[in-house]
């Protein structure tokens, strides 16, 4: 009998990014951003989601900029946690991830990835992982939601 090889190492995020294999998005090649505060990305990222967003709250808006914001400090962090997108059908959730996965750190619209591949990807690579997780949810919870003027 052989002995059974080891398993190669996955490719680190250097060379995913260098051969564009990477299933995040990269930055743009617009250096002006590293003399940006933070009030300047606030008010840019904030401004990216009214601009591309129909939502009921202006508090929406600053929800989803203050947590995309903090996926950019995901590694600094022991935990973080998802961000929970609840709606009734047609309400906008999948825009909402798709504007996520351009501006959230490695951001990775998930829609039919099994759960193997979301935690490898996520142990190997640390990306935020935008996934609908609609099937979890009853319609009697989401018709009461609706009812109550949560939407």
């Amino acid at each position: 009998m052989t002995k059974k090889e080891d398993a190669p190492a996955p490719p680190s995020i250097e060379e995913l990014e260098a051969k564009g294999q990477a299933p995040w998005k990269g930055p743009g090649p617009d250096n002006r951003i590293s003399k940006w505060t933070f009030n300047d990305l606030y008010a840019q990222l904030n401004d990216f989601f009214q601009q591309h967003l129909a939502l009921s709250d202006d508090r929406y808006y600053h929800i989803l900029t203050a947590w995309t914001l903090s996926t950019w400090r995901v590694e600094d962090w022991r935990a973080m946690g998802p961000l929970m997108l609840i709606g009734p059908v047609s309400s906008g959730k999948t825009t909402v991830l798709e504007c996520l996965e351009e501006v959230a750190y490695r951001g990775v619209r998930g829609g039919s990835m099994s759960n193997a591949t979301m935690f490898r990807l996520s142990h190997e690579y640390t990306p935020t992982l935008n996934t609908r997780r609609h099937r979890h949810f009853s319609t009697s919870v989401t018709r009461r939601a609706a009812k109550s003027g949560v939407w």
